[in-house]
């Protein structure tokens, strides 16, 4: 999607896309759409990122080299797990292994809610779409050791 610089500031605030291409023939309207784009992604908690500057003779090959993610801006990173709210909480954050399980996982699926209902307890994630919606082995066998905590509560 084409977004004048004008308009630019408005478009970051409402998503963050995964690539932008900027083309100006000057430089300092270059420098200010790239502040803009830094800075959003900054708020997003983007730790990473990458810039290229293509010419003519520019091998392409840089954008599946170094990983599979193929944006600029490097994936959010999982730096710890802490579980909060009563016995429960207390169990979960005592179980290494179930945070390292955690920790492997992208920020969306190691975001996990744990919610009591009216005839139980859900355990569930950040809602997915329906090309997304999956859970891997790594994730069931989380669930399952939440599960497993909850019941002993029970």
């Amino acid at each position: 999607m084409k977004i004048a610089e004008i308009n630019l500031k408005d478009s970051l605030k409402k998503s963050l896309d995964s690539i932008y291409i900027i083309l100006s023939d000057e430089s300092i309207l270059i420098e200010e759409c790239l502040e803009k784009i830094y800075d959003a992604a900054k708020t997003e908690n983007f730790t990473e990122k990458d810039t290229h500057v293509v010419d003519p003779r520019t091998n392409w090959g840089f954008l599946t080299s170094n990983s599979e993610n193929l944006d600029l801006f490097g994936s959010k990173k999982i730096i710890g797990v802490t579980w909060e709210g009563g016995k429960l909480a207390e169990d979960l954050n005592a179980d290494s292994s179930l945070n390292e399980l955690i920790a492997k996982q992208s920020v969306n699926d190691a975001t996990i809610f744990v919610d009591p209902t009216d005839n139980g307890i859900r355990v569930y994630g950040k809602w997915k779409n329906s090309h997304d919606f999956g859970v891997t082995k790594e994730l069931f066998e989380i669930y399952d050791k939440i599960a497993g905590y909850i019941k002993k509560l029970c």
